[in-house]
């Protein structure tokens, strides 16, 4: 009578709100809970929980997520501040910003790749570069060109130098 389906969706994500296939959307949505997605959606997609992308799932527009499951297509740009997990069946093409990240074998993933860093990080990185003054980092830098320039340079340099 029924076909038995070989993902579970309704059954395996109880909890999450599911998208199912047939579905399509355009436009912004936002969630307080988690999502499964095996439908079409275009727009924009922001929850601070799981999104779980499955194999007939196609999300194009911009996602913020806690942590992100994709079995299916996704275009644009992706934030998610937890772990992204890529079957082997998933295609990701555009932006990616992660905290951690998971890809089995068979996985497409074009575009920019880069990992969110903790605030304190970021803070402590940018304030130790802007913490030395300009004409110190540029001494450094003549510094540095001069130790990276061929052996030939350096001796015609060191010569119109010395008088």
């Amino acid at each position: 009578m029924w076909k038995k389906r070989s993902i579970k969706t309704e059954h395996s994500y109880r909890g999450y709100s599911v998208i199912q296939q047939g579905v399509a959307m355009k436009g912004t949505l936002t969630a307080d809970g988690p999502l499964y997605i095996d439908g079409h959606i275009e727009g924009d997609l922001m929850t601070t929980e799981d999104v779980v992308i499955g194999p007939n799932g196609r999300l194009k527009g911009t996602l913020r997520a806690g942590s992100l499951r994709l079995a299916g297509v996704f275009q644009g740009d992706a934030y998610v501040k937890g772990r992204v997990h890529l079957s082997h069946t998933a295609q990701l093409i555009g932006t990616l910003q992660y905290g951690a990240l998971a890809m089995e074998e068979g996985a497409v993933l074009e575009g920019t790749v880069r990992r969110m860093l903790e605030e304190k990080e970021n803070d402590r990185s940018t304030a130790e570069t802007f913490k030395e003054p300009v004409p110190e980092r540029i001494e450094r830098t003549e510094r540095l060109k001069e130790r990276i320039r061929p052996q030939g340079e350096r001796e015609k340099v060191q010569a119109e130098k010395t008088p």
